[in-house]
């Protein structure tokens, strides 16, 4: 008897839903479109507007699964399991409705209140307390819920044994000491750093990420400050548009640990809830969700839900997982070794590692959950638009006759290179003020060498990235609009000196992804990826490596001509 999962991803732009089989097949799917609220640096949505594009996508799959697959029934779906946007500040009340609209993880609003936090946990530091802004609450004050339950879950790192969904009701301890900031031994005497610097360093080897006033941490803080009477209503608050879903469908307030990895309250290495750093601003971590690996069962569909979208009533809820999880998890990427890259307009090197990055620039860190370790992600900002920039600039914006020019230019484009910062960088540097060039230009530079050599600059800071890894490439996978461009994908599979992959069905891979934590099959995303691997040419490789050098000095170089 056939069994399907019902999977979606609550995004930014659309709410997308796909009904999947044992066999990674997709029945069914569909999408709804959201509207973003902008004003001047505010990015907010309505949360009832993510819980109606649900419900319509939903009803929609379910009649049109029923109309392509005749074995199809409601009651045969295993399991809901969702994905979605992370970092945002979903504040509910007692009956878990939303108080005001919902703050996005691309909100600008909270600097401030991010830099109070920074002297907080600064000033804390440089005394020896635990605070600077008083005594810590006790676990029993900041933890318990009034019916007892542990925010932190039952065993040490997470809630419930992973596939039934039970939770241990017994006592268990919080992490106060990482976040309740006593100075390491190696720490400068009170005065010599300022505190907001010494508190933004104990904030990132606490929470594995920078802090930023885009984290809901001071985005609570900013709502404390400016909207008292709302704040004062919130008795829940939820960190992924997924989390309302689940909160809707199963009547739970949950969250996974990759997505809440990104509220700047959690220890990213225990995966709990830090009493301390909560504290230290007085935000009460009872209003926290629950929190739980991403194949964890949190609750069953409820009576009033079943009614309205049409799920059986009882159908297992999963805790799911927030989206750059979902998409390390769609891309192969599950032990170390194994690396994704994303040619977006912007991109990004992912991994997993056994440590969370706290000595690379700009990296982001989430707690896995789905095995044990971290996704490391390090951003890049120039991939795409590099791509785009000189498509336009050198081929009139039309990409076929870019590939040609490409193509027709040698590997190393005849001695150029291109420092291809066009909007300054993050990684391998961090200098938002660098700005790109090019060298090597000769009376017989062409257009192809100036489009080749931009491309391939973005190859050659990617392998600088690399490079800073700490375990080598066992397999290394492509995703976004650049990865279209099979140029590029070649230049890349050459600079690094390993075969790249490219996934032909890389639309259907998410939903593939979250329905094997429905089914339990680790397997079923490499099971029905459709790949085309690229290997390494020698001779273009020995180039790369003969220019490398040569690229590697232009950033120093360029950066003293500011």
């Amino acid at each position: 008897m056939r069994r399907y999962a019902a999977t979606f991803d609550a995004g930014t732009t659309a709410v997308k839903g796909a009904l999947v089989d044992e066999d990674g097949r997709v029945v069914a799917s569909a999408s709804g479109g959201l509207d973003l609220i902008v004003d001047g640096d505010a990015r907010e949505q309505d949360p009832d507007q993510w819980w109606r594009a649900f419900r319509d996508v939903a009803r929609a799959m379910l009649h049109d699964a029923a109309q392509a697959d005749q074995d199809f029934r409601i009651d045969r779906i295993r399991g809901i399991i969702c994905s979605g946007q992370m970092q945002d500040v979903i504040a509910l009340d007692d009956d878990l409705r939303p108080v005001r609209t919902a703050i996005l993880y691309s909100d600008g609003r909270a600097d401030e209140q991010a830099l109070r936090l920074a002297r907080v946990l600064g000033d804390g530091c440089a005394r020896g307390d635990t605070c600077a802004s008083g005594d810590v609450r006790t676990y029993d004050d900041d933890v318990r819920t009034d019916d007892g339950r542990d925010r932190n879950g039952s065993d040490g790192r997470y809630a419930g044994d992973g596939r039934d969904g039970s939770r241990d009701r017994g006592h268990a301890d919080t992490d106060g000491d990482a976040a309740t900031i006593h100075p390491s031994a190696e720490a400068r005497p009170a005065g010599t750093v300022p505190s907001d610097i010494i508190g933004t360093q104990r904030f990132l080897a606490t929470v594995g990420n920078r802090l930023e006033g885009c984290l809901p941490l001071p985005k609570l803080m900013w709502m404390r400050d400016n909207e008292p009477d709302t704040f004062a209503r919130v008795r829940h608050v939820l960190i992924s548009s997924k989390d309302y879903l689940i909160a809707r469908l199963a009547g739970v307030t949950i969250g996974d640990v990759a997505a809440c990895s990104t509220a700047g309250a959690m220890n990213i290495r225990t995966g709990r809830w830090d009493a301390g750093l909560c504290a230290a601003v007085g935000i009460d971590m009872t209003i926290l969700p629950e929190l739980h690996r991403p194949q964890d069962i949190v609750g069953s569909v409820t009576v009033a839900a079943a009614e309205e979208i049409g799920f059986a009533a009882g159908t297992p809820v999963y805790a799911g997982i927030g989206d750059a999880g979902a998409t390390t998890l769609a891309s192969g990427v599950g032990r170390p070794g194994q690396y994704n890259i994303n040619l977006g307009t912007s991109g990004w090197i992912a991994t997993v590692s056994n440590e969370p990055f706290v000595d690379k620039p700009g990296a982001a860190n989430l707690a896995f959950g789905v095995v044990d370790g971290f996704v490391n992600a390090v951003p890049f900002l120039n991939a795409g638009d590099v791509h785009r920039w000189a498509t336009g600039l050198f081929a009139g914006g039309d990409y076929d006759r870019a590939h040609d020019l490409i193509e027709s230019s040698e590997p190393g484009a005849n001695g150029v290179l291109c420092l291809p910062y066009l909007v300054g960088e993050r990684f391998p540097v961090m200098n938002p003020a660098v700005r790109g060039a090019f060298v090597g230009l000769s009376p017989a530079t062409s257009a192809a060498d100036m489009l080749r050599a931009a491309l391939e600059g973005v190859a050659f800071s990617i392998r600088q990235g690399m490079e800073s890894f700490d375990v080598p490439p066992t397999s290394i996978s492509l995703i976004g609009g650049g990865a279209r461009e099979t140029a590029w994908c070649r230049i890349l599979a050459a600079m690094l000196h390993h075969p790249v992959e490219v996934f032909a069905n890389a639309d259907i891979l998410p939903a593939v992804a979250l329905a094997s934590l429905v089914f339990d099959r680790p397997d079923l995303v490499a099971a029905v990826a459709d790949t085309t691997t690229y290997e390494p040419d020698p001779a273009a490789a020995h180039a790369y490596d003969a220019l490398y050098p040569r690229f590697a000095a232009l950033y120093p170089a360029i950066a003293q001509l500011r």
